[in-house]
């Protein structure tokens, strides 16, 4: 509450990042912590971020064990010379395994599909296109009895009875692509080329997204990682020209597990002695060149 002139209190909302650290594969929480977003120059937020990853590794004796580093894909974490990652990395004096959230770089072609056929999204209104600008009432819709079927994957009935608990950025999206699948079944008043911009992505979420989530959501390991981006090229190629010249770009940047030390990990772990032979032979290469 701050008071005004009169020394009427009113209330103040005060938005803080907050960074969470959990111990994995087991999911244990260690320490949370709200970074400084305003350093000193030449200091950068990503900086500070790292920094407090750092003392937290110490306190916890694990600068030498530690292997493997996740988060999503934004640019403070992932970017190539002053992101949090390549920070710690410069602290620890050597390179980790970046395991970047496949569930993340999942929803981007999403949101870039919708923002280029429909309009960009407000921070102070939401959706401003006028397909998507429905979804905030999408729930008052009658049911359309009529409504035109749209193909979609076919996912494996074991895939059905998975949680849909998820982080709420996650959350944000899935609930995004469900209520657009849901207003293609409701009465919602769109004809012509308003129409149409509704079935594009209603068709893509049946058939790329939530085929490529409920695959993260059940093989989540990360030797999985690069299968997952094979699907989602075999999946794209299934798309419109429209629709794949919106999210290539996207679907590249995304494509985090494509890196060669990645693939070489899922071949690792593939149950074919071959494909497990041409990994090993592939990194005595490797370090034999160094």
């Amino acid at each position: 509450m701050v008071p005004d002139s009169y020394g009427k209190l009113h209330p103040r909302l005060i938005r803080e990042e907050h960074v969470s650290v959990t111990e994995e594969p087991s999911g244990r929480y260690l320490w949370h912590f709200v970074p400084d977003l305003d350093p000193v120059p030449p200091e950068k937020p990503a900086f500070k971020v790292a920094q407090a990853l750092y003392d937290l590794l110490v306190t916890y004796d694990s600068t030498d064990s530690l292997i493997v580093l996740q988060g999503d894909s934004t640019r403070a974490n992932t970017g190539w010379k002053g992101s949090t990652h390549a920070h710690l990395e410069k602290m620890l004096g050597r390179k980790l395994f970046r395991s970047i959230c496949v569930l993340h770089t999942n929803e981007l072609p999403l949101r870039h599909l919708i923002t280029s056929i429909d309009g960009p999204t407000s921070s102070d209104t939401g959706f401003t296109g006028p397909v998507c600008s429905l979804l905030s009432s999408v729930n008052e819709m009658q049911y359309n009895a009529e409504f035109r079927g749209v193909q979609a994957v076919k996912i494996s009935r074991r895939y059905r009875s998975i949680s849909w608990s998820t982080c709420p950025l996650t959350s944000r999206w899935l609930t995004t692509a469900q209520s657009l699948v849901y207003m293609w079944t409701r009465k919602h008043g769109l004809t012509g080329k308003e129409l149409n911009t509704l079935e594009i992505p209603v068709k893509y979420c049946l058939q790329v997204y939530f085929k490529l989530y409920y695959d993260i959501k059940v093989h989540h390991r990360l030797e999985d990682g690069p299968k997952h981006i094979l699907t989602q090229l075999r999946v794209m190629r299934s798309q419109p020209k429209k629709v794949q010249t919106a999210v290539t770009f996207y679907v590249r940047t995304g494509a985090w597990f494509a890196h060669s030390e990645c693939v070489l990990l899922s071949l690792m772990a593939s149950q074919s002695e071959d494909d497990r032979r041409f990994a090993v032979t592939q990194i005595m290469k490797l370090r034999a060149g160094e």
